[in-house]
């Protein structure tokens, strides 16, 4: 058992996630009993039968939201791993920066999670996307000519990225713009929700870029959103979001940029080692 301990062992969320980086970690099955008597150490009590049921419901709502190859496979008993988390750090990392926060190297950690998205939202439109975010990578004068849409001015200085980490297109390869756009936050920290508003649509398409079809703004977020009314009103803050299960669908299983993975994977071992000293 990953010597991880649990933040808060009477939120169901909290501990499902610490059931998913457990049995991915360790590649070992865990049962209702483990867990329990784990939730019993971290609190001091005893969790209730009804207690322990909630928490494999919401394991059961995730491997559904997963898809076809979840990441494990939970019965009646125990949660059982389905994968070689080396082989696809990136879910790890989200589990670790979920459970966690974003304490461990904020800012090249910010970036990491950044580069995942990119590649999340690039597969899910089956199209282009690139990484602006502070410090940015590309102009706008530089990013208008990689989207064709046309360039009005450069932020100002003190403006930094306005809140925009990710541009993701859906390009009709014809050299023109007018086609689907993607404006994105990505959020890795336990202050997600206070970033759901970040990008203001308005001085990216009145200010900065004509755009020749309206974007649409995103969110990622390295969290499962099971609660469904939850995940309605945050989708009316964010417009496209992007939460655990659907960054893991639309990367596993896909081949991403060369150096990524090898990036991820040394920093989960190097939180791995952190975590448990």
């Amino acid at each position: 058992m990953i010597n991880c301990d649990i933040p808060d062992a009477s939120n169901i969320g909290i501990v499902a996630d610490w059931i998913e980086l457990s049995v991915a970690f360790e590649k070992e099955p865990i049962s209702k009993s483990a867990v329990s008597s784990k939730i019993e150490g971290a609190s001091g009590d005893e969790p209730s039968d009804a207690f322990i049921s909630s928490i494999w419901d919401e394991l059961e709502v995730r491997m559904q939201l997963y898809g076809d190859h979840p990441p494990y496979t939970c019965d009646s008993v125990e949660v059982t791993p389905n994968l070689d988390w080396e082989e696809i750090p990136e879910y790890l990392m989200c589990l670790i920066l979920s459970l966690t926060g974003n304490s461990f190297n904020p800012t090249p950690t910010g970036k990491l999670f950044e580069r995942i998205s990119r590649e999340a939202v690039k597969n899910y439109l089956n199209g282009e996307a690139v990484v602006f975010g502070h410090p940015a990578q590309f102009t706008i004068v530089e990013l208008s000519q990689l989207t064709n849409e046309k360039f009005k001015s450069e932020l100002p200085a003190n403006y930094n990225d306005r809140g925009l980490d990710v541009v993701a297109w859906k390009p009709f390869n014809d050299n023109r713009g007018n086609q689907v756009i993607i404006l994105m936050q990505c959020a890795g920290g336990h202050n997600w929700t206070t970033k759901t508003q970040d990008i203001i649509l308005r001085p990216w398409t009145e200010k900065y870029m004509t755009f020749g079809c309206k974007p649409v703004r995103g969110f990622s977020t390295v969290v499962v959103i099971t609660d469904s009314e939850r995940f309605e009103e945050i989708s009316f803050e964010t417009d496209l979001l992007f939460d655990r299960p659907r960054i893991y669908r639309n990367t596993t299983d896909y081949e991403l940029e060369a150096t990524l993975r090898p990036a991820i994977l040394t920093w989960c071992n190097d939180r791995i080692v952190e975590i448990q000293n």
